[in-house]
């Protein structure tokens, strides 16, 4: 056998080894839900999904109170089976130096403060205190209740 020859098998084993080993992003599955705040319908929000034993995230849009195109590797390719903890955020962020004139009290401060439609203790997932598990072939149907005080 010519040494050539048995490096060249040596690499194509090698490669194939990795190729194998490397399968592609987890299996997903999709959801949906609800979200309120004191009972009404949130719209115009960000929800993320975050795997508890790490591993990437989730996200999707709420409209009118519900969510269910949500997009981890892929868009709305769905939500990796594990136990979640839920972050909700204002899909509009607060004004950053972008007052208009009329805003402003005439020495360069806002007239008034940025408040979030809801309190920001659900803007981070980790603190938020909602969670959801996600389960293949469950219904992976979920409500969070937000409430303002």
């Amino acid at each position: 056998m010519k040494p050539g020859f048995s490096v060249a098998i040596w690499l194509g084993l090698t490669c194939s080894l990795f190729l194998i080993g490397c399968g592609g992003p987890p299996k997903t599955i999709k959801v949906s839900g609800t979200v309120t705040l004191d009972g009404q319908s949130l719209d115009n929000a960000m929800i993320t999904f975050m795997p508890v034993d790490g591993g990437r995230p989730a996200t999707g849009m709420i409209v009118a109170g519900k969510f269910s195109d949500m997009s981890t590797f892929a868009p709305n390719d769905g939500v990796v089976p594990t136990s979640h903890q839920i972050g909700i955020n204002p899909k509009e962020p607060p004004p950053m130096g972008g007052f208009a004139e009329s805003d402003m009290d005439g020495k360069g401060n806002s007239k008034s403060a940025y408040t979030p439609p809801f309190p920001a203790k659900y803007f981070t997932p980790a603190g938020s205190g909602l969670t959801a598990t996600v389960e293949t072939g469950g219904a992976n149907e979920f409500t969070f209740e937000l409430k303002s005080k």
